[in-house]
């Protein structure tokens, strides 16, 4: 039983933690330095007090994560009372499991406090430590635990081991592989778990195989599946599974659908065309596959060059659906069509009914664009001021359009008159005005330079923030600021997630993190958590401006933005919207570290700029990938002449593509070409990251206000 134990732990680590430093960074006290300035720098100037205790965690942390768990352990026993008690109680109980003391891993688990943070990981591992004495009880205790967290991976884990128990009864054996098999449709052990219900032949094993095996039990299947991206996989398995569904059941549209739609993802349009023709032939009136095949189905025709069958499927969108969110957007994707086929006649008329029948649909904005947009081209410039003048409202919801009338109004204007001073520079200067620190006034202010006109916006004095003595003593961010300064993120993470539970003031909460320098957790509330308060242009003490746009790693980003000869403001902007300052964040497509590269491109640069011994690992390095980063950003910027508005573009969309795009131009200026770009994602992307370069310039650059050509 002891050996069984002691391999549980070993497959089933009982905690994520975070990444382990490098080896040679043998102290505790080293270590936890190497996470706090591989976070924050070395500048970071953080303003919390450490905490009673602080060291102490630090260093039982590092023995810890080492897997050195007879130190670990004696350093987690002085710290049980105190700010850190439950943790030292929970990560002690661990270190003592491991180290076979079985009493004491129990006796310390129990003394958690179950409502706190480590409280539920504590009941399993009090769970664990029973078994050497009481199986019986340890195996009620570990089915509880996984009852009450079914979806944790930790409760895979318990019910794995209580399979593996003798004193278990079968019936319950069989209800442990049973809900493996059905609430982790995706681990390994779901194989496992079903030889074992086929090999057990009772009534309860039966039962069970039957569910899963029922339409219910696959489609649970096939949406893990689905849902962990493995497009190809629900192509080939459930494809070969679909004669087994009732024909027309809401199984079977569903289970038709998910192939249809993985075929989508994997960007095989052409062959997707077939399941969602079969799920609106066979399923109007079940659920909403039918109108969700008409969407999707319509733009599988379209990307597949079957433009006359995505216009009959969007029809029937907008006829059978006129109040669905997607009547409006199949209209919008028909006028597309139109435009594209050099169709002008019948795009105007479907434009002209999807403002009319849905002025408040959520692309009407992108309607009135494709209205205006061949004017331009026309030069008819008076006909595109008078539209827009026309317009009640512009639908204008986001940072990618907010502006985009009426800038294209003034430079409708300026076009008209072949100048910009008069009615064409008042215009600009009111989106200026109206639209402060937007990607459309920094493109007007360029207009402006570019015709001589020197124009600062006025800054305005923001809502101050004040500190809050509560919520600086409150032990959730004394807790979690504490874990930051250790570079544990995976506990500050979640001290974090329960204080903004809690508190409705959150700029309180954005502030101390910020001044602590927690720029991931601080810039990230104001980012995504408040809405409205980027209203105007900051002056020299915009608090709020500073928390949602941090410069971190200050000395690093300045060292070689200047090396590089590319704006440090720049480097933040995509930093930002690249990793939210995270220098561990990894994406699913292995993109690394503060400004996400990719191996490739990471270790090509490194070899231009003779750095030696790269390997993958050292881009979660923030001076590492800084220095890479900004080489590669150089590299971009003398291909496009230091345009920074192609080097955005270039950045997420491949220089290959913008040179494309540069040579099928149908115009020569910088704001038609933007508007054209056409992948949706790029385009928006360029024009979120060109706002966030100029809001840096201006926060941490004295007001600068970048400079560019507007013409290509």
């Amino acid at each position: 039983m002891k050996i069984w134990i002691i391999s549980a732990l070993v497959l089933f680590p009982l905690w994520a933690t975070a990444q382990t430093p490098d080896a040679s960074l043998v102290n505790a006290g080293d270590e936890t330095k190497f996470r706090v300035i591989s976070r924050f720098g070395p500048e970071s100037n953080q303003e919390t007090k450490q905490e009673t205790g602080e060291v102490e965690f630090s260093r039982a942390w590092a023995h810890y994560e080492a897997g050195r768990h007879a130190q670990a352990l004696a350093e987690f026993e002085g710290l049980t009372n105190g700010l850190f008690a439950d943790y030292a109680l929970r990560f002690g109980a661990e270190s003592a499991l491991n180290l076979k003391e079985f009493e004491k891993a129990r006796k310390m688990a129990l003394r958690v406090d179950k409502d706190s943070i480590p409280g539920t990981e504590a009941q399993r591992i009090a769970a664990l430590a029973l078994l050497n004495s009481d199986e019986k009880a340890a195996s009620q205790e570990l089915v509880k635990f996984a009852d009450r967290y079914p979806t944790r991976s930790t409760a895979l884990d318990a019910r794995v081991l209580v399979t593996g128990l003798k004193s278990v009864s079968s019936e319950l054996v069989n209800e442990q592989w049973y809900r493996i098999a059905r609430d982790f449709p995706r681990s390994s052990h779901r194989q496992a778990a079903l030889t074992a219900l086929k090999k057990s032949k009772s009534k309860d094993a039966k039962a069970h195989l039957d569910e899963l095996s029922s339409p219910a039990g696959q489609l649970r299947y096939w949406n893990a599946v689905y849902d962990a991206h493995q497009s190809q996989e629900v192509v080939d398995g459930l494809g070969k599974e679909l004669p087994k569904f009732k024909t027309g059941s809401d199984a079977w549209c569903e289970a038709n659908f998910l192939v249809a739609h993985s075929l989508t993802k994997l960007r095989k349009h052409a062959e997707s065309v077939a399941p969602y023709t079969t799920v609106i032939k066979k399923c109007k009136g079940v659920g909403n596959w039918y109108l969700r095949a008409l969407y999707l189905g319509g733009k599988g025709h379209w990307n597949a060059g079957d433009t006359k069958a995505a216009l009959e499927v969007f029809e029937r969108i907008w006829t059978e659906f006129p109040n669905h969110s997607y009547a409006d957007d199949a209209a919008y994707f028909s006028a597309r069509i139109h435009r594209s086929a050099n169709d002008d006649k019948k795009a105007e008329s479907l434009l002209e009914k999807q403002v009319r029948s849905w002025p408040d649909g959520d692309m009407v904005s992108d309607a009135h664009w494709l209205k205006i947009r061949p004017l331009f081209a026309a030069k008819k410039y008076k006909e595109i001021v008078a539209y827009i003048d026309s317009l009640k409202e512009t639908g204008e919801q986001d940072l990618y359009s907010m502006g985009r009338m009426a800038y294209f109004r003034a430079r409708a204007l300026e076009l008209k008159a072949g100048k910009v001073k008069g009615a064409a520079e008042q215009a600009y200067l009111a989106v200026i005005e109206q639209y402060p620190m937007s990607y459309y006034a920094l493109m007007a202010l360029n207009r402006l330079n570019g015709a001589g006109i020197e124009f600062e916006p006025k800054p305005t004095k923001g809502e101050a923030v004040e500190t809050s003595a509560e919520l600086e003593a409150d032990l959730r961010f004394r807790r979690g600021m504490a874990f930051v300064r250790q570079g544990i993120d995976s506990l500050a993470k979640l001290e974090f997630q329960e204080l903004t539970k809690a508190k409705t003031d959150l700029w309180q909460v954005a502030l101390l993190m910020h001044k602590a320098a927690a720029y991931t957790y601080s810039h990230d509330i104001a980012r995504r958590r408040i809405d409205g308060w980027m209203t105007h242009y900051p002056d020299e003490n915009a608090l709020r401006w500073q928390i949602g746009f941090p410069a971190p790693f200050e000395e690093d980003v300045r060292l070689w933005a200047k090396k590089r000869e590319i704006p440090a403001a720049l480097v933040w902007a995509i930093m930002r919207e690249e990793s939210g300052f995270s220098p561990g964040i990894e994406s699913w497509a292995n993109a690394k570290g503060l400004l996400q590269l990719m191996d490739s491109t990471a270790e090509r640069m490194a070899k231009l700029d003779a750095l030696k011994g790269f390997e993958p690992r050292i881009l979660f390095d923030s001076k590492t990938n800084i220095r890479l980063g900004t080489r590669y950003l150089s590299e971009l910027s003398s291909q496009v002449d230091d345009h920074p508005v192609l080097m955005i573009a270039g950045y997420n969309g491949g220089m290959g593509n913008v040179g494309r795009w540069l040579k099928e131009k149908e115009s020569e200026d910088l704001d038609l070409f933007v508007e054209d770009i056409p992948f949706g994602q790029t385009r928006n992307y360029t024009k979120r990251v060109l706002q966030t370069y100029w809001i840096y310039a201006w926060l941490w650059d004295e007001h600068t206000v970048p400079k560019f050509d507007m013409k290509l």
